[in-house]
């Protein structure tokens, strides 16, 4: 929803002055929209006991390509992309990394425009580990929100590792998700 903010204030500020600009921003936020209200639906069959009633499947990483194409729309500069991941993710794993890279870009979208990103994902057979990195000026201060609790606490539940805060001229999200089932 920040990214759907974002761009809603982009479209308003150049819709006098570069009417193509600000068109391409309204479709970002129909698209957006649209992925969002169908999550919401989800998440309400869930929450109702419903869950196998229609919707389409949760997004994974298979899916950040699109997701990178949704956030370079919306403004974000991706440079750098690398998915490298040895088999299988899990169903569960699979949605909380995707939600760990789209968290990540949400808040480079919102706290520093401008900025450059890298995103990698790498994998091997006992771990999978997410890296956002965004190199630029950052528009807002660093103050830990609901986006790197709600990474922090998806990281969790996998008993995983969540480290986020500036390196440098950087700021670097990384997450580590152990693949080996629990004993």
């Amino acid at each position: 929803m920040s990214v759907i903010t974002v761009q809603a204030g982009v479209g308003a500020h150049l819709i006098d002055s570069q009417p193509t600009q600000a068109a391409e921003a309204l479709r970002t936020i129909e698209s957006m929209g649209r992925e969002a209200m169908e999550e919401m639906r989800r998440m309400l069959a869930v929450l109702k006991g419903r869950e196998g009633e229609g919707g389409d499947p949760q997004p994974g990483l298979g899916d950040v390509p699109r997701l990178l194409e949704q956030m370079r729309a919306a403004g974000v500069e991706v440079v750098d992309y690398r998915h490298q991941v040895e088999g299988s993710v899990s169903p569960g794993l699979d949605l909380a990394a995707y939600r760990v890279v789209q968290e990540a870009l949400t808040n480079v979208a919102k706290h520093a425009p401008g900025a450059t990103v890298a995103v990698s994902i790498t994998g091997d057979d006992s771990r999978l580990e997410i890296g956002v990195e965004s190199r630029g000026p950052v528009v807002t201060a660093f103050t830990p929100g609901q986006g790197l609790r709600g990474m922090s606490e998806r990281v969790a539940l996998y008993d995983g590792q969540l480290d986020a805060g500036p390196d440098g001229d950087s700021f670097v999200v990384r997450a580590v998700f152990p693949r080996r089932s629990r004993p």
